[in-house]
Parts: C-alpha cells; sequence; structure tokens
C-alpha cells in the first residue's frame, strides 16, 4: 500500500467520521428541542390551572381502610 492509498484511506475515514458525529449532533439538538417544546407546553398547562383547582363530584373524604361501610379498602384476589 503506497503513501497516496493511505492518505485517502484516510481522509475517506475522516469524512465518513465527521458525518456520523454530524448526524449524531442534528439528532440531539432535533430530542433537546422536542424536550424544550413539551417543558414549555408542560409549563403553561401549569399556569393555566392558576391558584384553584376543580372539586371532584365524588366523595373523597372516606379514605378509611375499615370502617365497615362501601368503600373500604380491600385486596382484589
Amino acid at each position: 500500500m503506497g503513501a497516496g492509498a493511505a492518505i485517502g484511506a484516510i481522509a475517506t475515514g475522516v469524512s465518513v467520521a465527521i458525518g456520523l458525529i454530524t448526524a449524531a449532533i442534528t439528532a440531539v439538538n432535533s430530542y433537546l428541542d422536542v424536550i424544550e417544546t413539551e417543558q414549555t407546553a408542560l409549563t403553561q398547562k401549569i399556569r393555566d390551572v392558576g391558584s384553584t383547582w376543580s372539586r371532584s363530584d365524588r366523595d373523597l373524604s372516606d379514605g378509611s381502610v375499615s370502617d365497615g361501610d362501601g368503600s373500604d379498602w380491600r385486596v382484589n384476589r
């Protein structure tokens, strides 16, 4: 193998490596853009809730385990 062939092989390897690195950086940037968009949307949803939360139409005051009424907690088997 001559010096010219070695230089050509090195140049090819370097260009492939640069292409792979560029593709990886582009993919990471795209992924981070998606994360930023989702975080912004979640932050806006939190702001939209404000200081009041909607109340459930169910009676959630009885969280007892075994006081004998119909809402006792039990393991399903």
